[in-house]
């Protein structure tokens, strides 16, 4: 706002506000009111950029995949690659109560910051503009033979089985693109299971490569993602007479969980939003990509440690640009809703308040309990055990960690998620 231009919002700098927080979207959780020993299950394995790098290094078909919406994909810095499920619970954690369908807005050190296919599409840089009608019927599924084209006898595949045939030089020509398209759409951007199994849908969508490399996969994998972080859908009656917010509190406080898609989308908008998380990574100036440096996301690193989080949350020198709110036509959904709650916090934000922690009230939802409270997994999903350890679950209000693991590159695992539990802290009583 310039100088002496009236404020829209009725706010004037350094005047105080005392209904300010009742105007203002609600937390879903109250300050410092965070999970303790929760972890995050993340599918999406951005390794396997580098192992698709490896296996196609010099050809052809790695060319048209760089000159296609995938290529960001292989630009992305390397060393900011490695799933950190503590941030993206931490986000999760801090998440805003809105009616939005279609973004997730988060508090870190009381600043708003929006996750939505806008952002989304600048990480990615993938199509995320509407999904086409489709004309193809469930039953169609199956019917074309591509499968039995591209595996023969073989009645299941994972991505890791496409890798393994795409680094066998007398493998048919034809079809390296198809499978190489496969591993990165099933494999980083789809997500739905532990072993990455192949969706046979997409398989299917191979007989027409040119519209498998131009079709909306941003819009695709952001539906995905976004999916597992909101409220979960209410099944049961008794689900159906809960406040979403209930449900979504429960979900953060499961003991373990999971995340399809591409949750990495999340964490790499964070650093870049928040520049002084960098700083707390290892090798923070390292910008190599996935083309200069493809094996360096094959093994699991401790990226940002609670601590590390909490430290510059609460640092007075911390830095959150939240871009630029555009609202690009091509991006927009035909269903979203609007909010008048988000509305006037972008109002304010346009205008250069300064939010504080008190602005934002918590939602009045009742609170879980979260000692009786059982593990779910969407679809029956089991964690992945090489990376989830039988721990248990911390009761102390401060994070002790004298056998922290060092930093840097550690054992080699499939999952490449931290394997300590994401967000550690008090469990204060939340506001009714």
């Amino acid at each position: 706002m310039e100088d002496g231009e009236p404020s829209n919002t009725g706010i004037e700098d350094g005047e105080a506000s005392n209904n300010l927080s009742e105007k203002l979207p609600k937390r879903v959780l109250g300050d410092g009111c965070y999970t303790v020993g929760a972890q995050l299950n993340i599918y999406s394995k951005a390794n396997v950029i580098g192992l698709l790098v490896e296996a196609l290094k010099g050809t052809e078909d790695l060319q048209k995949l760089l000159h296609s919406q995938f290529g960001k994909l292989f630009h992305l810095p390397v060393a900011r690659c490695c799933n950190s499920a503590k941030l993206v619970h931490a986000l999760l954690s801090r998440q805003l109560v809105t009616t939005k369908k279609h973004e997730i807005w988060f508090l870190f050190g009381g600043q708003p910051l929006r996750y939505s296919i806008r952002e989304f599409k600048e990480i990615t840089g993938l199509n995320c503009n509407p999904e086409p009608d489709s004309t193809e019927k469930e039953e169609d599924v199956g019917k074309t033979g591509i499968w039995k084209d591209l595996f023969g006898r073989a009645k299941a595949m994972n991505v890791f089985d496409v890798l393994e045939m795409l680094k066998d030089p007398d493998l048919p020509r034809w079809k390296r693109l198809p499978l190489a398209l496969i591993v990165l759409v099933d494999g980083v951007l789809f997500c739905n299971s532990k072993n990455l199994a192949l969706t046979e849908k997409h398989i299917e969508m191979l007989t027409d490569l040119d519209r498998f490399m131009l079709y909306p996969w941003g819009r695709v994998s952001f539906n995905k993602t976004v999916s597992r972080f909101q409220a979960p859908k209410a099944i049961t009656d008794a689900e159906k007479r809960e406040n979403p917010v209930t449900r979504l509190r429960r979900q953060l406080k499961q003991k373990t969980s999971a995340c399809y898609g591409f949750p990495l989308s999340l964490q790499l908008m964070a650093l870049q939003c928040i520049p002084m998380l960098i700083s707390k990574i290892p090798q923070p100036d390292n910008l190599k990509t996935f083309l200069k440096d493809p094996e360096g996301c094959q093994n699991v690193i401790t990226l940002l440690h609670l601590g590390d989080i909490h430290a510059v949350e609460s640092d007075p020198l911390m830095v959150l640009d939240d871009g630029e709110n555009d609202q690009q036509n091509e991006l927009r959904w035909g269903d979203e809703v609007e909010d008048a709650e988000v509305a006037f916090m972008q109002e304010l934000m346009a205008e250069g308040y300064k939010f504080t922690p008190s602005d934002f009230a918590v939602a009045p939802a009742p609170i879980v309990d979260i000692s009786d409270a059982e593990d779910e997994f969407t679809n029956a999903q089991e964690p992945e055990p090489s990376t989830i350890p039988k721990k248990k679950q911390k009761t102390h209000q401060t994070e002790k960690r004298p056998m922290q693991r060092k930093r840097g590159r550690g054992k080699n695992s499939s999952n490449l998620s931290e394997d300590e539990s994401p967000e550690s802290g008090p469990i204060k009583e939340l506001k009714r």
